[in-house]
Parts: structure tokens; C-alpha cells; sequence
């Protein structure tokens, strides 16, 4: 059944009473349209678009229709096997944190690795409702795609996106040591100017000698706050990349506002 004949919501009983059984699952524990605009992604060769959904009614609308569609376990599904464009959907909830679910070739993959079975028609959804502005990602943005990204403990690049442009700020960012999931730093100034620089940081991956981006597994939060360093002068500083989760060996390089250095992991 797909998602598009689910909206009519006077006939959702009706419509449903053929569908046969199926799992008690919330797809979106907790959601709620009180606290924020829905997202949707759509991801392809290699990037993600994201527009959202600020009409609090449509919300509503979508998530119960979401919710009333039969879901079945998807245990027995080989994520490897997967193919074809990539869906997801995030919200807050009523708490204050992201939840959201990737979509692909029939499978829901929720954001504690659950793996179900259920049939959404996602271009219908972006042409039934009032989706306002967009933005184009990397894949690696999108939620729970880590789960396919890095499925069997290696990176698939279908899921990841090439790196962009490095920063230059003219500062050299050096790596003293990579220890339990910190990356201990070194920021020198050659310049006779006080420079400052932000606390966001971003891995990517070396594969077949292309950088490409790579998800973390947790919602990395960083303090906005600029870490100054000084005319002719350097600071240290670590960065935890704990969130990421553990990392096939290989090749890697951390990404700063200001350049990137290279380490190698495993």
C-alpha cells in the first residue's frame, strides 16, 4: 500500500481494513508539532536535499497517517541488498530531541538500528503537502544513515558524499597523538594577528584516494564559542570523536573551520 492513498483521513479506516496485520510501531516516538518543523530528505547520487513542513495541521496529518500504515519486521532484510533513492524524516519531540527514520527500497530504519518493512510513497508526500524552503547536504546529514553508510563494518561510498572545499585560515593544524577517541591538536599563527577559531569539526574518510564525508552515529553539539590564538603564537586542543562511533581502519582527516589534518586510524 503506498503512503499517497493514506492521506484522506475519513477513509484511513476504510482504506486500511485490507492491509492485514502488522507490528505496533511508532515511527516517530513522540513527535511533536508544537516544538518544530517537520523535515524531509531525499538523497541521490551522492547528496541530500532537505525541505521542511512549517504547517502545524499538515504535520499532524502526515505523522498520524505515518503511523496508522502496517508495518512489518524487517529482521530477516540484508541492508547490503538495498538500492534506489533514499528517504528520511526528522522531527523534535516532545522533549526536545531529534527522531527520525531513513527510508529505502521498502525498508524503515528507525533511529536505534530497528530495521522494518513498510511502503511510503515519498513523491507523492512532497507533492501533498506544503513543503517550504531547501537546502542541499551532504548524505551525511541525513538521519540514520550511518546504519547503511558504514553497514559490516566498512564504508560504502553510495551512501557518502565527496568532500567539498577545505578552509584555509593560514593557520597550521597540526595532530600531536589519536588516543581513545581524542584527537589531541596543535593550532599555530604564523601571523602577526590574533585569529580565532570555531569549536565545529567533521571526519572524513580516505577511500581509493577520494575524501569523502562520513555520518556520525550521535547528534554532535559543539559550544559556540571561538577559540582564540595568538599573533606568532599556538594553542592545543582536542576533539572527541566518540560520536562517530568505532571507525573501520583506515585513512582520516579531521575538518575544522579554519583547514584539516590528517591522521590514520586502526
Amino acid at each position: 500500500m503506498k503512503f499517497g492513498k493514506l492521506f484522506a483521513l475519513p477513509m484511513l479506516a476504510a482504506l486500511l481494513s485490507g492491509c492485514g496485520g502488522g507490528l505496533n510501531v511508532d515511527l516517530l516516538p513522540n513527535a511533536s508539532v508544537e516544538n518544530s518543523a517537520l523535515a524531509l530528505y531525499s538523497g541521490s547520487n551522492g547528496a541530500a536535499e532537505v525541505t521542511w513542513l512549517f504547517d502545524k495541521e499538515q504535520e499532524q496529518e502526515l505523522i498520524e497517517g505515518l503511523e496508522a500504515l502496517p508495518v512489518y519486521s524487517g529482521a530477516e532484510v540484508d541492508l547490503s541488498k538495498l538500492s534506489g533513492d533514499i528517504y528520511a524524516l526528522s522531527i523534535t519531540d516532545n522533549e526536545g530531541f531529534d527522531v527520525g527514520g531513513l527510508w529505502q527500497d521498502g525498508v524503515w530504519i528507525a533511529g536505534d538500528g530497528s530495521v522494518f518493512k513498510l511502503d511510503i510513497d515519498f513523491p507523492a508526500l512532497k507533492e501533498k503537502y506544503s513543503w517550504k524552503e531547501s537546502a542541499t547536504l551532504s548524505l551525511a546529514n541525513m538521519p540514520n544513515i550511518h546504519y547503511l553508510a558504514k553497514n559490516g563494518g566498512e564504508w560504502n561510498t553510495a551512501y557518502l558524499t565527496k568532500s567539498g572545499e577545505i578552509p584555509d585560515r593560514g593557520l597550521d593544524f597540526v595532530i600531536q597523538k589519536v588516543e581513545n577517541n581524542i584527537i589531541y591538536t596543535e593550532i599555530t599563527n604564523p601571523t602577526k594577528e590574533e585569529n580565532a577559531v570555531g569549536l565545529y569539526f567533521s571526519l572524513e574518510v580516505k577511500l581509493d584516494g577520494v575524501w569523502y564525508d562520513i555520518p556520525s552515529e550521535q547528534l554532535m553539539m559543539f559550544n559556540d564559542i571561538a577559540l582564540l590564538v595568538p599573533a606568532e603564537g599556538s594553542v592545543e586542543q582536542n576533539y572527541d570523536f566518540s560520536g562517530y562511533g568505532d571507525l573501520p581502519a583506515g585513512d582520516y582527516r579531521i575538518v575544522t573551520d579554519f583547514g584539516a589534518a590528517e591522521f590514520t586510524f586502526g
